[in-house]
């Protein structure tokens, strides 16, 4: 009987009784702050600005044209 009860006692999981925070893994060292991931870097985001604005101008063109000028 004592195999078994040995094998049951060697097969079982021990949880913690709480898992550790952030502070305590800082305090270990072993805490890496994530480094920041930029999505969209400077060259984007200007042919986007550049997009807005030439679909601004667009679109005060278009409303001249459709609208039929400043008389109407």
């Amino acid at each position: 009987m004592g195999y078994y009860k040995n094998l049951e006692i060697a097969l079982q999981v021990e949880e913690p009784d709480r898992y550790p925070t952030r502070r305590d893994l800082r305090k270990r060292g072993t805490y890496r702050k994530p480094k920041a991931v930029w999505v969209l870097d400077a060259r984007e985001m200007s042919l986007m600005l550049v997009g807005l604005f030439c679909a601004l101008v667009l679109g005060v063109i278009l409303g001249y044209v459709v609208g039929g000028g400043l008389d109407a």
